[in-house]
C-alpha cells in the first residue's frame, strides 16, 4: 500500500508520516529528490530553493518526475519485502497521476488553519522556514500558486 500526503506548510503532513512510519510504513518525501538535486548543485535547501528547483525539475523532465523517482525506489524496496509506504510532499496533479498508476495508492490531504500552521512553523524554528507572518503568507502563496 502507498499512502500519499499533500497539504500546505505546517499542516501536519510530517506528523502523519512519522506516525505511519512508527507503524511500519517506509517513508519517502518527494522533497528528498529536490534536496538531492540541490546538493549536486552545491545549493542550500532553503524553502525558496526547494520550490524553485522542484519547479525546474518538473519543467525539464515533466510534472510527475519526482513521483516517478520515488516509485522506482518503492519498487526496489518491494523486492526486499517491504510493502507499506508513505509518500510526503506531493505538490501537483501530475505527481498524483504518476502514483495512481499503482492500484494500491491512496491519497490524503492534510490541512489546518493558517494561524495554526504558522504557530507550528514558529515552534519548530527551522532555519529555512518563515518566522514572521508576512514571509509565511508569501511562502504559502508560492506553494499554492507555484
Amino acid at each position: 500500500m502507498i499512502i500519499g500526503l499533500t497539504g500546505p506548510i505546517g499542516s501536519g503532513k510530517g506528523t502523519v508520516a512519522d506516525y505511519l512510519s512508527k507503524k511500519g510504513f517506509t517513508k519517502y518525501s518527494l522533497s528528498d529528490a529536490i534536496r538531492g538535486e540541490l546538493a549536486k548543485r552545491g545549493e542550500w535547501p532553503t524553502r525558496d530553493n526547494l520550490i524553485k528547483t522542484g519547479n525546474e525539475l518538473r519543467e525539464k523532465h515533466g510534472f510527475g518526475i519526482l513521483a516517478e523517482r520515488i516509485l522506482e525506489k518503492i519498487e526496489t524496496d518491494e523486492k526486499t519485502g517491504r510493502k507499506d509506504f508513505i509518500v510526503d510532499s506531493i505538490r501537483n496533479p501530475a505527481e498524483v497521476k504518476a502514483l495512481r498508476k499503482r492500484a494500491d495508492f491512496f491519497m490524503a490531504a492534510i490541512d489546518a488553519p493558517k494561524k495554526t500552521r504558522f504557530a507550528r512553523i514558529k515552534a519548530r524554528a527551522r532555519e529555512n522556514e518563515p518566522q514572521n507572518w508576512r514571509e509565511f503568507l508569501r511562502i504559502d502563496s508560492a506553494e499554492v500558486n507555484g
